[in-house]
């Protein structure tokens, strides 16, 4: 159950009015950086009110299904790059990409065809079904004959930790076999867990010749699962070549494989999540079939840019991914077309009316980027691409914002803060959601979207970044619009205009990413990360 964050007792925020006659209660920190006190410079001069007309509007045009899902390299693709690009053309933001509007990325999508699996443990034969198992693989045919499996616990390999669950050992020609989710100290949001593309270049590097994942998701969980490879997996096309076979396996129907070969799941389970766990070869070997199609395409990040007055050279940035999952369900279905409504056409609204209002304002100190990802429902992958490309250097990046499934909740539900704890910018958010009347969300568990969304490839180089939304925002322990969204319309063709019962809340989440997007670009003392976070800047500064 949620909890209330506490409030400061016996203090009430004063009052001040914009010149718009919008009113704020503004906490110490930011009436602080208002009145020029103490070292901090910038603040809330003139917070104009989000329009939820506008952002109803963008949704309105972004999740139609002429725009066939928005999925990355898919047939809207250039239509829905030049509709943001055209919006932030309207708000007053010039090209932030060498002088254009698009960040072109190239792209691998791999389709899973038809997979087969079977083998021997210890010495008997066994065969997974295809309903149990969902596999892809590096080229158009793979082919695995009776390999040796290699059970390496979670897979991780931290050396800024310690934790090494391979050690030392053979993977040359070997399946490695592997937990899907992390050991608990980093599900729990306490480490980084190293990326998954590097961990199996690792893997391959070793001389592996498939990764499987051990897979808990429920039935309905699965198929989507299944669904997902089926449409296509995606990496950037520069990235080397991948392991050549790599998927999951259902526990349930992994679990008597193991017993066959005198192992029990639940008992490698509990030594997988031991510190010094280490990789061991197990009596079962594998064979393979595995097809798979291959298709090398191009798809862009939108980047907008508002010149900054006094550090131009210096930005702060706001990311928002425009992907969806396109035409998501076969021939047939009832409804075949993943809008994305939600996620994230709101998100994408946001941030065009983020960049309009901070237009309409006094110019920022430092310039302010906007960066409308493609291919986040693939893995960061416009992102990362950014990330690796950037328009302003990252070590100039000084912080920013991530908009991302904003529009479900109405006005004064709870501020949720995707990245609580991490920086400097705790104390600025929390006198922004008072100046709205609002709580922070008191809600651990929502911290686990810190690494699923666009800001984690920026803060995974150092870039202090939060996600802000009241979609999290329960307003009793049973809420039926959080339940339905999360269980029955996300990410599935129920995401449409007409899940969103109002616009306000999305509204009020965007004034909020507005406040900290002008506080960054015009304080003296930008944001960082605080001595406990994990994320630092190579070598910089974090907080005192």
């Amino acid at each position: 159950m949620i909890g209330v964050s506490a409030s400061v007792a016996g203090t009430r925020p004063r009052l001040l009015k914009g010149r718009r006659g919008f009113s704020f209660a503004l906490g110490a920190g930011i009436a602080a950086a208002l009145l020029g006190a103490g070292p901090v410079h910038g603040g809330l001069p003139d917070l104009s009110p989000i329009d939820a007309v506008r952002l109803r509007q963008h949704v309105e045009v972004l999740a139609d299904d002429a725009f066939q899902g928005r999925e990355a390299g898919g047939p809207a693709d250039r239509k829905t790059t030049n509709y943001i690009a055209k919006a932030l053309a309207n708000a007053g933001i010039e090209p932030g990409w060498r002088g254009k509007w698009l960040q072109p990325a190239p792209f691998i999508r791999r389709s899973a065809v038809e997979w087969r699996l079977s083998g021997q443990a210890s010495g008997e034969a066994i065969e997974i079904s295809p309903e149990a198992l969902v596999l892809i693989g590096e080229g158009k045919v793979e082919r695995i004959a009776n390999a040796p499996v290699v059970f390496i616990g979670h897979g991780i390999v931290d050396p800024a930790s310690g934790r090494d669950d391979i050690g030392s050992a053979d993977l040359k020609g070997a399946v490695v076999l592997r937990f899907a989710e992390p050991p608990p100290e980093y599900a729990a949001g306490n480490r980084p867990v190293p990326d998954l593309r590097l961990r199996r270049a690792l893997y391959r590097s070793r001389g592996a010749v498939a990764d499987i994942a051990i897979n808990d998701s429920e039935d309905a969980e699965f198929i989507r699962l299944q669904r997902g490879y089926r449409l296509g997996l995606m990496r950037l096309g520069e990235t080397g070549p991948g392991i050549g076979v790599t998927g999951h396996v259902k526990a349930a129907a992994a679990a008597p494989v193991l017993a066959a070969a005198g192992l029990d799941l639940k008992t490698m389970r509990t030594q997988a999540a031991m510190p010094d766990f280490r990789a061991a070869t197990i009596p079962l070997r594998i064979t393979a079939h595995v097809e798979t199609g291959i298709r090398r395409f191009r798809s862009a990040n939108v980047v907008g840019r508002l010149e900054g007055r006094g550090r131009p050279d210096e930005a702060v940035i706001v990311t928002a991914h425009w992907d969806g999952y396109g035409v998501c369900l076969p021939a047939g279905s009832p409804d075949r077309i993943c809008n994305g409504a939600i996620d994230n056409a709101s998100g994408i609204a946001g941030m065009i009316e983020l960049a309009r209002a901070l237009k309409a304002g006094p110019a920022p100190r430092r310039s302010v980027l906007f960066v409308a990802t493609t291919a986040e429902e693939h893995g960061l992958l416009g992102a990362e691409y950014y990330a690796s490309h950037p328009a302003v250097p990252l070590r100039a990046t000084v912080g920013g914002v991530n908009l991302d499934t904003i529009a479900l909740r109405g006005r004064g539900a709870k501020l949720g803060v995707i990245g609580r704890g991490l920086t400097t910018l705790d104390p600025i958010i929390r006198d922004v959601a008072r100046a709205q009347g609002r709580e922070l969300l008191d809600d651990s568990s929502v911290q686990q979207y810190f690494r699923r969304s666009d800001h984690f490839a920026l803060v995974k180089r150092g870039v202090p970044m939060v996600m802000l939304t009241g979609i999290f925002s329960r307003e009793r322990e049973k809420d039926d619009a959080i339940d339905r969204y999360f269980e029955r319309d996300y990410h599935q063709p129920g995401d449409e205009l007409e899940a969103v019962p109002s616009f306000d809340g999305a509204a009020e989440d965007v004034e909020a990413a507005l406040a900290v997007v002008r506080w960054m670009a015009n304080a003296d003392v930008p944001p960082r990360w605080l001595p406990n976070s994990p994320y630092q800047r190579g070598g910089g500064p974090s907080a005192p």
